[in-house]
């Protein structure tokens, strides 16, 4: 009986593993249109509001807080990628996009001011900053719909990115006042699970007849987030405390040059 039990559900599990493979194959089954290779080439603007995390702790008798000052940055945004479409998904107007994409944005500095000791009294403060950039690694599937020559997408995608703080600096906020620099973080870089969700359009602006390229610009609005990052601590400190940012996040508008030949 077990092993007519055990028989049954060997054959129901092929029976739904063929059903699966035969319905992905239904999905992408793709028209006599030859499928393309593209290379996309992007820039634009990343607006990000950084904050770092507040209270660090330095060792068993000290406490420090950084107090941010939250604010706004635009930073350039830049990257490239390399694709392959597979074109008129089941005979309808539908463009499937699968590639990989590299990007690099420096997001400016994180600025605030540094309450020393503040466990143990009221010290004088200092002013502090330092810098956040992130490179990601996105595997990038876009969803093309091209009935219109003005042709909308949805993308998303997953991956890594590397985020490095660094340049970390202190000063006293006030010149004639007592405080004492300490010895400065260290630059650190960081990696950490990023993804996106955007929506764009794309536009065809050329096409290459002889060797079979087409031209194509595209906007896009992205949502993007790349993780944590933080700063290397500074000799001196015995805690596992860190001085860095718990979400590096942005939200980014892309110019994309893409040729698909």
């Amino acid at each position: 009986m077990g092993l007519i039990i055990r028989d049954l559900n060997r054959d129901i599990i092929v029976k739904i593993t063929q059903t699966v493979i035969a319905s992905l194959l239904s999905v992408f089954s793709f028209s006599c249109y030859a499928n393309k290779v593209d290379f996309n080439l992007s820039g634009g603007a990343a607006f990000a509001n950084l904050s770092n995390n507040s209270s660090v702790q330095i060792n068993d008798v000290v406490n420090n807080y950084y107090q941010s000052h939250s604010h706004h940055t635009v930073a350039p945004f830049y990257g490239l990628g390399l694709g392959h479409t597979f074109e008129n998904i089941d005979h309808r107007p539908l463009n499937l996009s699968l590639g990989v994409s590299a990007y690099y944005t420096d997001l400016g500095s994180v600025r605030g001011t540094e309450l020393p000791f503040v466990n143990g009294g009221n010290f004088d403060t200092l002013n502090y900053h330092f810098n956040v950039q992130s490179t990601s690694l996105l595997l990038e599937p876009r969803l093309i719909y091209t009935y219109y020559a003005w042709q909308p997408y949805l993308l998303a995608g997953v991956g890594s990115a590397w985020n490095r703080l660094a340049n970390y600096s202190e000063a006293p906020s006030d010149p004639a006042s007592s405080a004492s620099p300490a010895p400065f973080y260290k630059s650190h870089v960081r990696s950490a699970f990023a993804y996106e969700v955007g929506i764009g359009i794309q536009h065809a602006i050329f096409h290459d007849e002889k060797n079979k390229i087409d031209y194509l610009l595209s906007l896009d609005y992205r949502y993007m987030n790349f993780g944590k990052g933080r700063l290397t601590n500074f000799s001196g400190m015995t805690s596992n405390g860190h001085l860095g940012v718990s979400n590096i996040n942005m939200q980014a508008l892309v110019f994309s040059l893409k040729t698909s030949f």
